[in-house]
């Protein structure tokens, strides 16, 4: 009975270590004929491995492979999803899955890969690199908060490293503490060498100090970070960047955010002579008028004509903005409005609209209406279009409508306003991003 026995394990085993080898071998047929560029008979040799073992997910992987080979993603998706149903610890799967999600700008799917992954293994090696590609997709898509979260944890589990420096700095740059950001890259850059695959860090540590004003020790470390991967980034380095800003800000009237580019301009490059052209404009904008608007103010109430009026009040409403006084500026726009000839006056509406979002947080009522309508009319000339939205993204980002900010902040990335409206849209972002963190302290 014994030798009996002996010899039926002995024929399992035998028949077990064939089976392996014949699955092994029809998965290693189907990689050669992939290779050769026969899918067809390799999906053949994955249904002979399948027979071989139902139960083995890298079947399912290779198939998956070859329908993504042929452009089917829907069903390689499918598959993948199979293969971790029958082994959830398979980490190729996971890979795949969320590099599809990934190249279809669907980073929000893709973290859900990641984070069932994470669930499911135990081994911490394999969690530490889902936790640092679900970091790297938190930061993509502005998630700051939860990608801070799984720094935090990775930080307990690794301590201090290059890595999670890098993370903080990003996460603090992007909350807008630049000075916790430097700290943190200033604490590790010397110990980084300056080669390819490093420039991130100098990257991270240069951009920090660009918004502190240190623009010499920015330049130090922006030439490690000056490669084709960065190129679009590098951008907001140069001096033209904030001149073109400046400008497109001083044609909106946004004569506060004019000077700062300005500052910026000169503070990268002080022998850019154009900007202290535009630097001229902006101080004889800035000049003292008290005497002359006390003077019209009393000229006013002579006038009665509603056009001269209506002109009138436009003059002593510029010139109050131009002044920072805006509850003065507002007070003669809504006077100018409650002129019947004047229901359509769009310069007014605007200035109104730019009156109230430098003296309010509140939305913009009838100016934001107004607006709005205009952007959305199709007789309003683009160029007015541009413009009323980016007013209309940037009040309701201060209303904490990011959303809405977003969309209309989105119509305005065209042409000579579209530096300021992606700038304006990473400030929505930071804006909404510190929103949250308070909102979770609570």
């Amino acid at each position: 009975m014994r030798k009996f026995l002996i010899s039926t394990l002995l024929l399992l085993t035998i028949h077990l270590s064939y089976a392996q080898t014949t699955i092994e071998r029809f998965l290693y047929l189907s990689d050669s004929l992939v290779a050769e560029g026969g899918l067809e008979q390799a999906l053949i040799m994955l249904d002979q491995a399948e027979r071989q073992d139902a139960k083995n997910p890298e079947v399912d992987y290779k198939r998956a492979g070859i329908y993504l080979t042929k452009n089917k993603k829907e069903e390689a998706i499918a598959l993948f999803e199979k293969s971790l149903t029958k082994d959830p610890l398979f980490s190729p799967s996971y890979e795949q899955l969320a590099n599809i999600y990934i190249g279809e700008e669907k980073n929000a799917e893709a973290i859900l890969v990641y984070e069932k992954a994470l669930n499911n293994f135990s081994d911490p090696a394999e969690k530490l690199l889902f936790q640092l590609q679900i970091i790297e997709l938190y930061i993509s898509e502005a998630r700051l908060q939860e990608a801070f979260a799984h720094v935090k944890e990775v930080k307990a589990i690794m301590g201090e490293s290059f890595d999670i420096n890098y993370y903080e700095a990003r996460y603090y740059n992007h909350m807008g503490d630049y000075d916790l950001a430097e700290e943190k890259m200033l604490a590790i850059i010397n110990e980084i060498d300056p080669s390819p695959g490093n420039e991130k860090f100098f990257y991270e540590l240069a951009f920090a100090q660009l918004h502190l004003g240190k623009y010499n020790e920015m330049k130090q470390y922006l030439k490690v970070a000056n490669t084709p991967e960065f190129a679009y980034n590098l951008e907001m380095f140069r001096p033209e960047y904030y001149f073109n800003m400046a400008n497109a800000y001083f044609t909106i009237m946004d004569y506060e955010a004019c000077e700062e580019s300005i500052n910026k301009c000169l503070g990268i490059n002080p022998k850019f002579t154009q900007a202290y052209e535009l630097k001229k404009k902006l101080l004889g904008i800035r000049a003292n008028k008290s005497t002359v608007i006390e003077v019209k103010t009393k000229q006013l109430e002579t006038i009665s004509e509603p056009q001269r009026k209506t002109a009138a009040l436009m003059d002593l409403a510029l010139m109050n903005y131009k002044a920072k006084e805006y509850e003065m500026a507002l007070m003669h726009i809504n006077e100018l409005l409650s002129i019947p000839i004047n229901i359509r006056n769009v310069k007014a509406y605007y200035l109104k609209a730019i009156c109230e979002f430098k003296y309010s947080d509140e939305e913009m009522g009838e100016a934001y209406d107004i607006l709005t309508k205009l952007i959305y009319n199709p007789k309003t000339p683009a160029i007015q279009k541009t413009r009323f939205a980016l007013i209309v993204g940037r009040t309701l980002n201060k209303g904490k409508y990011f959303k809405e900010s977003a969309e209309f902040l989105r119509m305005a990335n065209i042409g000579e306003f579209k530096e300021i409206a992606a700038y304006e849209y990473e400030e929505m972002l930071k804006h909404k991003a510190i929103v949250e963190f308070e909102s979770m302290k609570k």
